[in-house]
């Protein structure tokens, strides 16, 4: 493979370091480097099977341009700024510059010892091969620390370097893990969202939201206005006065039958509500839709 003047391929960087003397044999740690660096290909020759390769797993992340990954069940993912493949070596995969790219340019980093290739491995098979992670995020800005510590590397360094090797391997999974709450999370509260808007008679309290949600009152509350913008209680509210409103256009059906029927006990209270949302009382409102 041809590399443009910005690649920066790194061999194993030690073995056994000797240790100083009445320390005993030196410490090799673990999450040890094969190679890190910064390319930039342009060249449509740019191809590599992963199952010409020794045993190692990496991290690379699409800074600019187009690559592409062709995974061993014959799906191809296309690789653009902001997303990162984690592939285990060897694997029948190729990763290579698509005919319609100009250029890929990407950062990535790699390791040859066990415990780093076994936790790649478990990130691919929980999260996926292909990822996305945000510029300004901190594995990115970690993987950038690694990249810069590697280049003035020195075995006394060993220690730190495997410190910010790991803090990276676990910022992904960390990274990995909120994204997939945080869309579980959006689920669920559509889900309590579209309960709400289906069921406006029952009484729907924020403590039986938030159970329906699996959370506390306090994070579902606080969830639920980040999402839509308004609290669960407005929100109920408002879905109540709108099937109030039709109710009165569409039916016969009294004030205080329309009151019960949106969940209201009170309809001295419903019809306050109601001019408080409508700027008319449900009567007046009922005489005017029909003229």
């Amino acid at each position: 493979m041809e590399k443009t003047s910005s690649s920066i391929l790194y061999p194993e960087p030690f073995h056994w370091i000797p240790a100083p003397p009445g320390v005993g044999i030196g410490y090799r740690p673990p999450y040890q480097l094969s190679h890190c660096g910064h390319s930039i290909e342009r060249k449509q020759a740019y191809c590599w099977h992963g199952e010409r390769r020794k045993a190692s797993a990496f991290w690379q992340y699409t800074l600019a341009g187009e690559g592409e990954l062709l995974l061993p069940d014959g799906t191809l993912h296309p690789q653009r700024p902001g997303d990162a493949m984690i592939l285990t070596l060897p694997e029948a995969h190729c990763y290579r510059l698509p005919e319609h790219s100009a250029k890929w340019e990407f950062i990535y980093i790699g390791f040859h010892d066990p415990e780093a290739i076994s936790l790649l491995g478990k990130f691919r098979s929980r999260f996926g091969s292909c990822f996305a992670f945000p510029e300004g995020g901190e594995t990115l800005s970690l993987a950038r620390e690694v990249l810069a510590f590697r280049r003035n590397y020195r075995p006394a360094l060993r220690y730190e370097l495997a410190a910010k090797c790991y803090r990276f391997l676990m910022s992904m999974f960390q990274f990995a893990e909120e994204q997939r709450r945080d869309r579980k999370v959006s689920a669920e509260l559509e889900a309590v969202r579209d309960y709400c808007a289906a069921h406006p008679e029952e009484a729907l309290t924020l403590e039986r939201l938030a159970a329906m949600a699996g959370t506390s009152r306090w994070h579902f509350a606080r969830q639920f206005k980040e999402a839509y913008g308004t609290s669960p209680g407005e929100y109920v509210q408002r879905i109540r006065m709108e099937y109030a409103a039709q109710l009165l256009r569409t039916t016969l059906r009294s004030v205080k039958e329309v009151a019960a029927l949106c969940g209201f006990d009170s309809p001295g209270y419903f019809c306050k509500v109601y001019r408080r949302c409508y700027g008319s009382a449900p009567g007046s409102s009922r005489r005017q839709s029909r003229k």
